[in-house]
């Protein structure tokens, strides 16, 4: 799906893989197929405001090496595997945003901040 010109991907997670029609695969590696695709849970940000976050962090003196959106880093800190995979809704309560990440399956489903 093609984004606007002024959006760019701050985060990506591969939710599952379907390879030619068998859906649900989490690794494909080593498979041969002629068809493959992803689903994935896809943040985007506008495009100057994610540059100016990036050149405010070099200014201070802070490498970037790679971007990760809020409630899924918390999630990583927090959540196990096990909640990841019955299914379990983070609400990260802050002074001024309240971050959500739901899990489903496994896998990220949602996030949203407020």
């Amino acid at each position: 799906m093609p984004l606007p010109q002024d959006r760019e991907i701050i985060h990506e997670v591969v939710r599952e893989f379907t390879v030619d029609g068998e859906a649900g695969v989490s690794r494909p590696i080593g498979m041969s197929a002629r068809r493959l695709d992803v689903e994935l849970h896809a943040v985007t940000g506008t495009a100057s405001i994610v540059e100016n976050m990036e050149r405010c962090a070099i200014d201070a003196g802070v490498g970037v090496v790679r971007r990760v959106l809020e409630p899924i880093a918390t999630a990583q800190a927090v959540v196990t595997d096990a909640e990841r995979d019955l299914g379990v809704i983070l609400i990260d309560i802050g002074g001024g945003t309240s971050d959500i990440a739901v899990f489903l399956d496994g896998s990220i489903a949602h996030t949203s901040a407020i």
